[in-house]
């Protein structure tokens, strides 16, 4: 199996054309494969992007914290109702 690699933002990104650009927000782009931690971050950008109040962003994040210490660290396609049914518990 291939290790890890660490979620690190990305300070430039191939575009279509070759060239380099900075990524939206300065983070890597959200795939299937991306990390829960880089998930969490994009949902964080976006609600507040979207000026919800800031203690639904707190309590939002804080949740997926919290299912991220139940799952463990895994790309989000790899997420299962086994561990959706832990985290609920």
């Amino acid at each position: 199996a291939k290790a890890a690699e660490p979620d690190q933002l990305t300070l430039f990104m191939p575009t279509s054309d070759g060239a380099y650009a900075a990524p939206i927000g300065g983070m890597a782009p959200l795939t299937s494969r991306s990390s829960l931690t880089l998930a969490r971050q994009w949902f964080e950008l976006v609600l507040t992007e979207k000026k919800r109040p800031a203690n639904t962003v707190e309590s939002y994040t804080w949740d997926l914290k919290k299912f991220e210490a139940v799952a463990g660290p895994i790309p989000i396609e790899a997420i299962t109702r086994s561990h959706v049914a832990r985290f609920l518990g």
